[in-house]
C-alpha cells in the first residue's frame, strides 16, 4: 500500500507477478472540483478502468493476473 500527493498529471507503473487481486483508489482534491482516472493493465491489456469528477472525486479499479 502507498499514498502519494500529486499536483498535476501523474502516472505510475508497477510490476507485480502472481497477484490474485490488486485494488487501486484515486481520490481528487477535497476543496475544489477535479477529474481522476485509474486503470489496471495486465500484460498490456486493460482489465479495469474507472473515473470520477467533482469535489472529492474518486475512481476505484481492481484487477487480477489469474
Amino acid at each position: 500500500m502507498s499514498t502519494e500527493d500529486i499536483t498535476a498529471n501523474w502516472k505510475k507503473n508497477v510490476t507485480a507477478k502472481g497477484f490474485n487481486l490488486s485494488p487501486l483508489t484515486v481520490t481528487g482534491d477535497y476543496t475544489s472540483p477535479t477529474n481522476v482516472t485509474c486503470e489496471i493493465l495486465v500484460d498490456g491489456q486493460s482489465v479495469s478502468k474507472n473515473s470520477g469528477s467533482g469535489t472529492t472525486a474518486v475512481a476505484n479499479c481492481t484487477g487480477s493476473s489469474k
